[in-house]
């Protein structure tokens, strides 16, 4: 069985074969980690991601979704070539919060390959997820957990349900007031027997870059700004870039 290595901030995972009902798009980009993760997939533990409710504000609607500080997939994407082969810089435009995503700002960012694999010098300070919510509670006293087991005992909620890939999901359990990050199979959460759903929203998925720029504010402090990953190919020079031969690499296509 092949075993997928998840750390935090290390990048990771994707396209699985089962996951809890999560949205009915076939193309759900599913979380990872941020970071290089190397070319190692044989490894034997997956750490859980924090999952979290955010408000968030779309078209006028302030909307309760669930966010992850990570990007999606066993090959994220998209993979976003900044003029990654001139040395220099690029301006863009991105939000000051991308919970309300007010005025865009513009936004000088380092060129460079932006994505979590990424080996070269960029802007990039954190990548965010944004999904629907989805929310369990334990019918029975069980335990989730692939390779290392957590109780659940009977009534604790297991909300903020997130899908790694390749069979592994996260979220978030609720033990005495305490919050506690958790990862298992996807498959544990479809046996009715130990856990109902409680709580599924309308399909929902956005995926952001957190940057920093080289403007400055009116105080003084370094600008940073959210921009949504497909918008940055609006810009000249940004262009699709690929993956290398080793998992875990992302290059120019040029």
């Amino acid at each position: 069985m092949k075993k997928i290595l998840l750390l935090v901030p290390v990048l990771l995972l994707g396209a699985c074969s089962h996951q809890p009902t999560i949205s009915p798009s076939s193309n759900h980009r599913l979380p990872s980690g941020v970071g290089d993760i190397g070319s190692s997939t044989d490894q034997k533990t997956v750490a859980p991601l924090n999952t979290y409710k955010l408000p968030i504000t779309r078209e006028g609607k302030t909307i309760t979704r669930v966010a992850v500080n990570s990007w999606g997939g066993e090959y994220p994407k998209p993979i976003i070539d900044v003029n990654s082969r001139i040395a220099g810089t690029t301006k863009i435009k991105g939000y000051a919060s991308l919970r309300t995503l007010g005025k865009p700002v513009s936004c000088t960012i380092k060129n460079g390959i932006y994505h979590p694999w990424s080996q070269t010098t960029s802007s990039v300070i954190n990548f965010y997820s944004i999904y629907n919510e989805l929310d369990y509670r334990a019918k029975k006293d069980t335990t989730l957990g692939e390779y290392e087991k957590v109780s659940i005992p009977q009534g604790t909620p297991v909300i903020n349900v997130v899908a790694y890939g390749a069979n592994f999901c996260g979220a978030t359990s609720v033990i005495d007031k305490k919050s506690t990050a958790i990862s298992f199979s996807c498959e544990d959460l479809d046996n009715t027997d130990l856990f109902e759903k409680t709580s599924q929203s309308e399909f929902f998925e956005e995926q952001w870059l957190y940057v920093a720029c080289a403007e400055k504010e009116t105080d003084g402090s370094q600008r940073k700004v959210f921009i949504r990953d497909m918008e940055l190919f609006k810009y000249p020079h940004v262009k699709q870039g690929e993956y290398g031969p080793q998992y875990g690499k992302v290059e120019s296509r040029d």
